[in-house]
């Protein structure tokens, strides 16, 4: 080989180094530093002491699956409660769209999805651990802020196993634990949950538009009200029953009573009834304080049942304000005679 053929051949893998970093360049690294001015400069425009720019990983869902989207993340600690608006502000000043399949409203935990051409982020907004007591009240609103972002991108996407599996981790705080789908059909599925110390369960999932969301897991009896507006096939459920069944006959009144702190924030409110079937006044409430210290109670709520048939009546528990979604519901079937 002549030393004009060896000079050449240099000359040609320089070249081909040089176009490779470039493309790594333009497809990776530029796009994380992209990621990376995004979030100084909305740390700056809001005025919040967000973190220093760090790696971060997140579940991103979209109509047909969940994707683990690699990208930068910032967040900040106990800010107070209105200054999330300035982030959600900043979102839309900036031509960003909001996903309802990554958005989260719940009385402690809410997330919005934003999507801006390739880039997409996460805002999670949750209330601070030491703003509850031990009676997990709230005792002050303020709240801890994250942002993380990324490129979507669709080369790891999660099996239904791994979904639910990352959907345990979360609730249950990064616990080691293993999940079996014993039956998956549809939008539904059915399993078990296994923890590292031995104790476990079974779950009911739902999946909505490809964001799977766990209905119900436990070891006690499935509660029919919990899971009935999900519309299961009833061979996945049949064993399932209502918190209570009662009898009645016609003309008769009869209570329904919970029990609880009255220096509590958490409260059981009436959500509904029919009243073709039952007749409610508000007056028809009655509290008696059951405790010495006087912070236990009984609080009964008296319906009068009104003709023959099948009927339900609902409860909501609610906290802090009227504004809450409610953080539990009871449904009682009623059989009037």
């Amino acid at each position: 080989m002549t030393k004009r053929n060896i000079i050449l051949i240099i000359i040609i893998v320089i070249v081909v180094i040089g176009v490779l970093g470039y493309f790594i360049y333009s497809r990776f690294l530029a796009k994380s530093d992209e990621i990376t001015v995004f979030l100084e400069e909305l740390g700056a425009s809001v005025e919040l002491d967000f973190s220093e720019v760090r790696d971060a990983e997140f579940n991103w869902s979209s109509i047909d699956k969940e994707v683990l989207i690699k990208g930068k993340a910032v967040e900040v600690k106990s800010v107070a409660e209105d200054q999330y608006l300035k982030v959600e502000d900043y979102f839309n000043q900036q031509g960003f769209e909001q996903d309802s399949y990554n958005a989260v409203l719940g009385p402690l935990k809410r997330a919005s999805g934003y999507t801006k051409g390739e880039m997409i982020c996460l805002f999670t907004v949750e209330l601070c651990e030491e703003c509850l007591d031990e009676d997990s009240a709230i005792i002050d609103n303020k709240n801890d802020l994250k942002v993380e972002c990324g490129f979507l991108s669709t080369e790891t996407s999660f099996s239904s196993e791994e979904a639910l599996k990352n959907l345990f981790q979360e609730k249950y705080n990064n616990i080691d634990l293993e999940i079996t789908i014993a039956e998956e059909r549809g939008n539904y599925a059915r399993g078990s949950i296994s923890f590292k110390d031995g104790f476990g369960g079974m779950f009911l999932a739902f999946n909505n538009n490809g964001h799977w969301q766990i209905v119900f897991d436990g070891n006690g009896v499935i509660s029919c009200e919990q899971v009935e507006e999900y519309e299961f096939p009833e061979d996945m459920i049949n064993d399932c029953s209502y918190i209570q069944t009662i009898e009645v006959k016609q003309g008769e009144k009869f209570p329904v009573h919970f029990y609880g702190d009255v220096l509590s924030s958490y409260v059981w409110a009436l959500g509904f009834f029919e009243q073709e079937y039952i007749e409610f006044s508000p007056e028809d409430v009655s509290f008696e304080y059951t405790g010495e210290d006087n912070r236990q109670a009984e609080q009964s709520y008296y319906f009068t049942a009104l003709k023959p048939g099948e009927t339900k009546i609902k409860f909501l528990l609610t906290c802090c304000s009227a504004e809450k979604l409610p953080l539990e519901e009871r449904i009682y079937k009623i059989i009037i005679k």
